[in-house]
């Protein structure tokens, strides 16, 4: 049985971000600076290292893991 909120006892403005939270984001068709903010693929592993591990915090297998789910999405304008 799906519970709902009525049936769980819960106000409906007990979470007031539920009238005001929008779906997806603005998509731009151009981001200015980017480049220089992502890994420079000529640059292989370094870049991967200087960008996400060393600049980010990510560990490894974080900076693998968030490549490869960009790889999987296919980082698209249709996509986004």
């Amino acid at each position: 049985m799906v519970e709902t909120r009525k049936s769980a006892g819960l106000d409906a403005d007990a979470l007031p971000f539920e009238r005001r939270f929008r779906y997806g984001r603005a998509t731009r068709e151009r981001c200015d600076g980017a480049a220089e903010l992502l890994p420079n693929p000529a640059r292989g592993c370094d870049a991967v290292e200087d960008t996400f591990v060393r600049n980010m915090g990510l560990s490894w297998r974080g900076a693998a893991a968030l490549m490869g789910v960009h790889s999987l999405g296919r980082a698209r304008v249709e996509n986004s």
